[in-house]
């Protein structure tokens, strides 16, 4: 490669501004590019001498940032709470595993737990927590209308009356229905009108008197398009005691009525509320629900504003609720579940009830409910409800470890023998819990560890101690344009070469790293379980004696487990040395110091660092030293212009003279 003069000047400039004035020189013969180029090199030279230095800085972040970003991936392997190999953490020195030989209990060993074994003979009983648990709520789709009365007060005798009559008004219309998610049409077509006549007159014809045969032979007629739709008895019609038309389904089954297109008028006629359902539907508005009779008992209570919303209050377990019919049960379910009343309020469209639940189990869990404005009543879940709820108590877990008898209030987290039991199901079986001693998790948790650190270290003693090349400044774009990509490649590996030697800021935390890997924590020293210098040429990389290594897990495990942990271990103090150098969270001044000098992407400090604020300084500066130099072009170029102008004259003059003397 042909050498490069890392401070020449660029002739971007001067060429791209002869492009615009024209050819110069040809009346002079004067190279007024390479003129105006020389002349204003001294421009030039500061600009790529800023550009230079707005690499050099660009470099330096690069730099920082990758071991930025290298010692955040050691702090979420060895440091973050949620990793399984946090050396802070207790449950990853845990060199206890335990097997039960039945699935009704689940186990879990800590770092406080032993070797033991014993049996747990059978579990009686699992603990609960106290249910309140309502009747069905909504049961069956009833109309708002006296049909029996509308139909039996009808002539139907005279076919000359059909059309002022109910069955004449549903002539020809439609309905909706979904049962169990099957949705059918049912359609009140000439046969529905032929068969409540042929039932009519049947009856009529056994018995002329019967005050009910309009409305008898409705719902004959009804069910039987029902049962066309649905199979025979799945959907079935008849009367409640004041008259009003209701739809039977089996208790498991969910049914709803919709009106067919915007066509309203079979529904009201019947007196049944568009989307009317026989369960509640969780995410419809409270009012809307109470409007069709979904409740049970509507509310009767409550505070109603000048829109129209009616606000319940409500209070459990000493937690108050306000609940607005404007909002869907399930957002009261969610406010509730979510609160700190200690409950659950769950509803099952199967059976179609509510219960409350308490989230503490055992025999003293308790649900103090105070419901003045009738809400919960609504629900089923208060004596004043029309049917008062299923009240069940809780109670503790049972159980026999070792033939002795064993009650708790819960069935997570019982500690036995040095071990956390869970209870999952109630057995008569015997199961047998064995435990076992294993050191290999936490012995490659450490192996692990010092492999990251050397790898850690070794990247940040790199950078510090790398040798300059002193003779390989950043390029120039003209440098570039006089180069191939190999060249500019290589050329720039050398440049960068030194580029964060002997930082100060890198130097400190590669002291403090080195010095807390030979210092004792709570009695303890890395080097007694086997981990040492690997020599001062490693510059304070470390080595393990695995030999040595095991014996300290095996007999040591407590003074190993001690060193890592608690606010005076070795895991707590490594924490807080990597933060100071890497913490990316608080206002700017409150950072690591790597964060504070080059900052890292998807974060505040991506642009909030020392180096982006020179960079963005320097770059305004090139920007009045580029208005300088072209300042300096203009003026240059005028005066070359005014020139070339005065010699383009006087060899017109010459010429002129010359033809005269030629002439004469």
């Amino acid at each position: 490669m042909s050498s490069v003069n890392s401070t020449s000047s660029s002739t971007n400039s001067a060429s791209t501004l002869s492009g615009v004035k024209g050819f110069g020189g040809m009346a002079s013969g004067i190279d007024t590019d390479a003129l105006v180029e020389s002349l204003t090199n001294t421009e030039q030279t500061k600009i790529n001498k800023q550009n230079q230095q707005v690499q050099k800085l660009e470099w330096q972040q690069e730099a920082y940032r990758e071991i930025i970003t290298k010692m955040q991936a050691f702090q979420s392997k060895y440091l973050d709470i949620t990793s399984s190999t946090n050396i802070t953490k207790s449950s990853s020195f845990n060199t206890i595993s335990a097997t039960a030989s039945g699935s009704a209990i689940s186990l879990v060993t800590n770092a406080e737990s032993y070797s033991t074994s014993f049996t747990v003979n059978s579990i009686e009983q699992l603990a609960s927590g106290m249910t309140i648990k309502s009747g069905a709520v909504s049961g069956k789709i009833i109309g708002s209308i006296d049909i029996q009365a509308l139909l039996n007060g009808q002539n139907y005798e005279d076919a000359d009356y059909l059309d002022q009559t109910l069955v004449g008004s549903l002539a020809g219309k439609s309905l909706s229905f979904t049962l169990d998610g099957s949705t059918k049409t049912v359609s009140f077509d000439g046969d529905f009108v032929a068969d409540f006549y042929n039932a009519y007159n049947a009856a009529r014809a056994e018995d002329p008197s019967d005050p009910e045969l309009a409305s008898k032979a409705f719902t004959s007629a009804l069910d039987k398009k029902l049962d066309e739709a649905f199979g025979a008895g799945r959907v079935s019609t008849s009367y409640t005691d004041d008259g009003k038309l209701q739809f039977n389904t089996a208790k498991s089954s969910a049914l709803s009525i919709y009106a067919v297109g915007d066509d309203n008028a079979p529904l009201e006629a019947l007196g049944i509320t568009n989307g009317s359902t026989n369960k509640i539907a969780l995410n419809k508005q409270i009012s809307s629900l109470q409007e069709s009779g979904a409740f049970a008992k509507a509310a009767d209570g409550g505070n109603t504003d000048e829109e129209g919303v009616t606000t319940y209050k409500i209070e459990i377990n000493g937690v108050e609720f306000s609940i607005k019919n404007n909002t869907s049960l399930r957002s009261v379910m969610n406010q509730i579940n979510n609160s700190k009343a200690g409950v659950t309020l769950s509803y099952s469209e199967v059976s179609d009830t509510f219960t409350l639940t308490s989230s503490a189990t055992g025999a003293a869990s308790t649900i103090d409910i105070k419901d003045e404005d009738g809400f919960l009543a609504s629900l089923g879940l208060t004596n004043e409800s029309a049917n008062a709820p299923e009240v069940t108590s809780g109670q503790n877990a049972v159980f026999y470890v070792d033939g002795e008898r064993v009650e708790r209030e819960s069935n997570k987290n019982i500690s036995v023998n040095g071990m956390f039991l869970t209870l999952e199901s109630t057995t008569n079986e015997a199961i047998k819990v064995e435990t076992s001693s294993d050191t290999s998790s936490v012995k490659d948790m450490v192996v692990g560890f010092v492999n990251d650190y050397n790898e850690m270290i070794e990247m940040i003693n790199k950078y510090r101690k790398e040798e300059r090349a002193k003779d390989y400044a950043p390029l120039t774009d003209a440098q570039k344009k006089e180069m191939t990509d190999s060249e500019i490649e290589k050329w720039e590996e050398k440049a960068k070469a030194g580029i964060l030697r002997n930082d100060t800021t890198l130097n400190s935390i590669s002291s403090k790293l080195s010095t807390m890997m030979y210092t004792s924590y709570n009695g303890f020293s890395m080097y007694e379980m086997g981990v040492q210098s690997a020599g001062w040429t490693e510059n304070g990389k470390l080595t393990i004696n695995e030999e040595k290594l095991d014996s300290a897990l095996s007999t040591k495990s407590e003074q190993v487990k001690d060193f890592f942990l608690g606010e005076t271990g070795f895991g707590n103090a490594l924490k807080e040395a990597v933060n100071s150098a890497i913490k990316t969270s608080g206002p700017k001044g409150s950072r690591g110091s790597l964060i504070e000098k080059a900052g890292i992407g998807n974060t505040a400090s991506d642009t909030e660092n020392n180096i982006s604020s020179k960079i963005k300084d320097i770059k305004k500066y090139i920007e009045t030293l580029q208005d300088r130099l072209e300042e300096r072009q203009q003026y240059w170029w005028k005066k070359f212009s005014a020139l070339e102008s005065l010699v383009s004259n006087m060899n017109a003059y010459s010429s002129l003279i010359g033809t005269y003397t030629s002439g004469g």
